[in-house]
């Protein structure tokens, strides 16, 4: 963990507190709410209409949370949350009629959307790109321990103490977290700017701006369906869950424990995920998810006993896990950082749309039709997801297997031009031994390089990424080894020439050509290391090794100059300037070499960054 990171760790725990509480909150009414209002208006669309209303204006109030988080900060959106969602607590604990729980929900889908937004942008901001699934995963793991937590002590306190009990928790849960927001949030807006990306990403002044740029790239509006359909999903945990469970002759707390082991195996899989597709990409993650998702439905409904239901729920909340917390880190991977709340609010309101469609359709089907259809329809649905996930995501945190012996080749690289420094100024002293000890120095490197070069063609071709993928690897390489012939070539011109006609012009010149070279090769390093970061950056930094390469260009000219002076004066004669243009224009190559390879890093990032 880096030390900017810890300094924010007291924040991440007030955070990861607030959800926690508000996610228990929440969980009481998704073990109560379904049968409870069920049982004030008989009907199963009219039962679920608190959960509609819930699904409508949380996933409304989504886009404006992501805007207001941009503007007025992350604090002020997650305390404001916080009080709308207190107010429809109250209302709900101190007046359970059907009209108020429809109206305390409106309220509670608005707090939750506040406080969930801003949370998971704050968390985002304080993780940074490269771990965003780390983060997200760790947020969405309380609010479900929450969920998990509350829909347990929902049962328990409904069959023990009466439904106004299990309200009342919610209450006096969301009231906790009003204090530990006060005392432990702080304003995270202005830590996007330590991220390398942000200073080479344009500006998304307007909301309407942000949304088009979503909307725009087919791997973004893809996790916004699966992200739907997981919603639609929990609408049916959240609605159909309890009925079927009391269908099958369950007890409260049997519901309850059940409800519980969904969210709690939900809640404890989503870390690991997360961090895990920071390490290893999204696409393969999502996919499993959402097929596993859909067959896990399937098992839930055809279950008898208590425990082939509880192994079904297991497998049920595992699946959840697998995809949750990653769909958003898609938006993080492709989006401004500037408008990173936009782009999540925009992610979230669409998901949470599900509940919505979620509660509309499985009343509907619940009313018309029974049980087994509504669960047969939703893991068709979630099988079509996972189907669009397969054919239009493109994976944005790509992992290769041979991605670190690449950087490992590049940096060696390097090396050398920093040896040729040494070569170069020991020539420029006279000092033959020294120089001759740089230009074994770089042989070896070379050596090195060349073993390493063999080892990572040998890794691309025995890999199962895409032909085309390898084809762009394999020159990648080739182009990357150029620069250790064209610096040992360089030095067979340099060894040829009189140390006298090696002028302090000349001299400062091609050490400054290989200082900048240097640059250039530092530039393409961080260029490489991007594209496991985010491919939008690594596009930008492609931009930054070009016109670093131009610097190399324009200092050749001068030094070319300066031997077109000398000939001129007859202080060389034309043999010399030959050996002596030729090792400029060999330095000139390496630099040339490092911008054909950021060309090729280009050509990767396109093909992972959505673009159309």
């Amino acid at each position: 963990m880096n030390s900017a990171k810890k300094k924010w760790m007291k924040v991440v725990t007030a955070l990861l507190l607030v959800t926690f509480l508000v996610g228990s909150a929440t969980g009481v009414q998704r073990t109560v709410l379904s049968l409870y209002s069920k049982g004030l208006v008989g009907a199963a669309l009219l039962a679920f209409l608190p959960i509609v209303t819930f699904g409508l204006f949380k996933g409304t109030v989504d886009l404006v949370a992501g805007a207001l988080s941009d503007k007025a900060g992350r604090r002020r959106t997650l305390i404001l949350g916080i009080l709308v969602y207190l107010s429809g607590a109250v209302l709900i604990a101190t007046a359970p009629h059907f009209y108020t729980l429809l109206v305390g929900n409106i309220l509670v889908g608005v707090g939750e959307g506040l406080v969930f937004a801003a949370a998971m942008i704050s968390l985002s901001d304080i993780y940074g790109t490269e771990e965003s699934a780390t983060s997200f995963g760790l947020m969405e793991s309380f609010v479900y321990w929450g969920y998990g937590v509350g829909s347990f002590l929902a049962g328990m306190l409904w069959q023990f103490y009466g439904v106004n009990a299990s309200f009342s928790y919610s209450m006096y849960a969301v009231l906790a977290a009003l204090l530990a927001a006060i005392i432990g949030a702080k304003e995270t807006r202005s830590l996007i700017k330590r991220e390398k990306r942000a200073k080479f990403e344009s500006k998304v002044r307007s909301v309407w701006d942000a949304y088009k740029l979503c909307l725009r790239k087919p791997s973004l509006v893809s996790t916004y369906i699966g992200a739907h359909v997981a919603k639609f999903t929990d609408a049916l945990a959240w609605a159909a869950f309890p009925l079927l469970f009391a269908a099958k002759h369950f007890s409260d707390l049997e519901i309850g424990a059940l409800q519980g082991v969904i969210t709690f195996l939900w809640a404890l899989s989503m870390p690991f995920w997360g961090h895990m597709s920071d390490k290893i990409g999204r696409k393969a993650l999502i996919f499993s998810g959402l097929s596993l998702k859909a067959l896990s439905l399937i098992l839930l409904l055809h279950a008898q006993s208590f425990a082939e239901m509880l192994l079904a729920a297991t497998v049920v909340g595992l699946s959840y896990g697998l995809y949750y917390p990653i769909l958003p880190a898609v938006s993080v991977d492709l989006a401004p950082l500037a408008a990173k709340g936009r782009a999540l609010g925009l992610f979230r309101a669409i998901r949470d749309y599900g509940y919505l469609t979620g509660a509309l359709v499985i009343g509907y089907v619940l009313d018309y039709f029974d049980m087994a259809a509504i669960f047969y329809f939703t893991a068709a649905l979630a099988f079509s997801a996972a189907f669009f996930v397969l054919v239009f995501v493109r994976e944005t945190r790509p992992a290769w297997p041979f991605f670190d012996l690449i950087l490992q080749h590049t940096e060696l690289m390097v090396r050398i031009l920093r040896l040729n420094e040494e070569f170069i100024k020991a020539l420029a002293e006279g000092d033959l031994r020294k120089a001759e000890l740089a230009a074994k120095k770089i042989k070896a490197v070379e050596r090195g390089a060349d073993q390493l070069k063999r080892r990572l063609m040998s890794r691309i071709w025995s890999t199962s990424i895409p032909f085309g993928d390898r084809m762009d690897f394999e020159r990648l390489v080739e182009t990357i080894d150029r620069v250790a012939g064209c610096i040992l070539e360089s030095h067979e011109r340099l060894m040829r020439i009189k140390p006298e006609a090696l002028t302090k012009e000349f001299v400062d010149g091609l050490l400054e050509m290989n200082r900048l070279t240097l640059e250039t090769a530092q530039k393409f390093v961080e260029n490489v290391k991007a594209l496991r970061i985010s491919p939008v950056y690594a596009v930008r930094l492609a931009d930054e090794v070009e016109r670093a390469e131009s610097k190399v260009d324009r200092v050749r000219v001068k030094v070319l100059e300066e031997l077109r002076r000398m000939i001129a004066s007859k202080e060389v004669d034309v043999l010399t300037v030959i050996d002596m243009r030729d090792a400029v224009d060999l330095i000139e190559d390496v630099a040339d070499d490092f911008e054909d390879a950021s060309d090729i890093v280009r050509v990767i990032s396109y093909k992972h960054a959505g673009y159309d």
